[in-house]
């Protein structure tokens, strides 16, 4: 650089001569920050949304502090529908650390359970019966999983049965066969025991025996000399105790004498003892086995009736029904009734989000309920900032200080800003720096216009080559720097 001789003019006029080298000229505008303090709060400028808790932390000056992120819930869905929910009730969640728990408000329910209280006739597995019942933006709708016997006909009476056998049924598919128990048997076959005097072909007779309601009657088919010689069964009778053996009650004719043996019985009526459970239903029965010995009774013109079922829909309700009849069906039957109904949650409102410092792991559990449902829990998939908390407020804070979030998963998003503490009387530090190689003199010059009432001076300890401090102090005790912006002028 060429060696300049300058004429410095002095306060009084005179000059001197000053040999020396320009080493540079610059001026620059920078920021400088508030005057610091501790971090008196932290208030709440976005909420994000993350999955987990993330980390809080700070950037720029100041150091020392311990903030603590409050999480709320903003988003869950159920994880567990639980029993014996209304809509309308309120669950508050437990689990995590928290100042105010997180409270859900169930907006509509869904059917859990139900039982049937009429099977109603004339169905089949796999029909679907869509319920009438309760207020619902979507009725319920069960599926038969399983049928059971309700009735059925007696195609072949048999032989050889007596009052009070149990039969158990063959047909269809199942883990449990229906069970008939005779009530009322009919005589379908006897023997001539003593042929009697004086009938004559077409004459009736009522027989004695057993207990019946309606007496069995043989038609006189032919005769020999007044004897009978055959005859068959024209009324089986009605019979509640059977007998082996009969005599003549009455006849249409004037023969006497006749008795009857060898009385055999099959199956009148019955009922339907045990139902079953039938995953495909039957037609017409066969006999699979009996308590008696009774063979060869068939019965026909069977209806089923609703056994056990699944939901499959739960529906969505804003009142609950405490009983159900059927509103439509896939299939034929009709008349099934259900109660004993239970409902869970379907879906809710968070009408309190909660404040965490430690997020609760899912599921989250109720603490408590403003009804009487049990078992609900709920995944919360995002969770957004409520507050920020100061454990510690720290030391060197100033305008230039933030608030920063890591992690937590989730798209993020949370902002908070700091208010200080006291700042009275705290000095700024602006720091201007140069690159690497700007190479300043060992001794340069330095004047600042600091744009507000204050003092200012350069900490002599901080030149180096390529920068320096510049320090701004109140005026007194009680005044405070504000942020803004400085003029420097550097020379050598």
């Amino acid at each position: 650089m060429p060696l300049e001789i300058k004429n410095i003019e002095a306060a009084d006029g005179s000059n001197f001569a000053y040999n020396d080298r320009v080493v540079m000229g610059a001026q620059f505008n920078l920021v400088n920050n508030s005057s610091p303090g501790a971090i008196a709060s932290v208030a709440v400028d976005a909420a994000g949304s993350y999955e987990s808790l993330p980390v809080i932390g700070t950037t720029g000056n100041g150091s020392g502090a311990t903030l603590v992120a409050k999480m709320k819930a903003l988003t869950a869905v159920v994880a567990a529908a639980g029993t014996g929910y209304l809509p309308g009730d309120t669950i508050t969640l437990t689990g995590g650390t928290f100042t105010t728990a997180a409270v859900m408000t169930i907006d509509t329910s869904k059917l859990v359970s139900a039982a049937v209280n009429a099977a109603g006739t004339g169905y089949a597995p796999t029909d679907t019966i869509t319920l009438a019942g309760g207020v619902a933006t979507t009725a319920a709708v069960l599926s038969v999983a399983t049928t059971k016997l309700i009735s059925a006909a007696v195609d072949a009476p048999g032989s050889g049965y007596d009052v009070a056998d149990t039969i158990t049924l063959a047909g269809g598919a199942g883990a449990t066969k229906a069970v008939l128990t005779v009530d009322n048997a009919q005589l379908v076959s006897v023997a001539l025991d003593a042929a009697g005097s004086g009938y004559a072909p077409g004459d009736t007779i009522t027989l004695a025996g057993g207990t019946a309601g309606t007496k069995a009657v043989v038609t006189v088919d032919t005769v020999s000399s007044g004897a009978i010689a055959t005859f068959h069964i024209s009324d089986a009778g009605d019979y509640t105790v059977t007998a082996t053996s009969f005599t003549q009650d009455s006849t249409s004719g004037a023969g006497t004498g006749a008795t009857f043996d060898t009385g055999l019985f099959g199956v009148l009526d019955f009922t339907v003892s045990t139902a079953g459970s039938y995953t495909t239903n039957a037609a017409a029965f066969t006999q699979d086995s009996t308590t008696g010995s009774g063979t060869g009774a068939t019965f026909d013109t069977t209806v089923f009736g609703v056994n056990t079922f699944t939901i499959a829909n739960a529906g969505a309700y804003q009142t609950n029904a405490a009983s159900f009849t059927q509103a439509a069906t896939s299939g034929a039957g009709t008349g099934a009734t259900f109660n004993t109904t239970a409902y869970g949650v379907n879906t809710f409102t968070i009408s309190t989000a909660g404040s965490y410092s430690v997020l609760p792991s899912d599921p989250v559990a109720q603490g408590s309920t403003s009804g009487a449902g049990t078992g609900a829990t709920f995944n919360i998939n995002t969770w957004g900032l409520t507050a920020v908390t100061v454990s510690a407020g720290g030391t060197g804070y100033d305008s230039g200080s933030d608030v920063t979030f890591t992690g937590g998963g989730g798209s993020g998003g949370a902002a908070a800003t700091i208010t200080l503490g006291s700042q009275a009387g705290n000095a700024v530090t602006v720091p201007v720096a140069f690159a690497a190689n700007a190479n300043l003199p060992a001794e340069y010059g330095v004047f600042v216009n600091p744009g507000q009432d204050c003092r200012w001076y350069v900490d002599n300890n901080s030149k180096t080559a390529t920068g320096f401090n510049v320090i701004l102090t109140p005026v007194t005790g009680s005044d405070v720097i504000a942020a803004g912006h400085i003029d420097v002028l550097l020379v050598g």
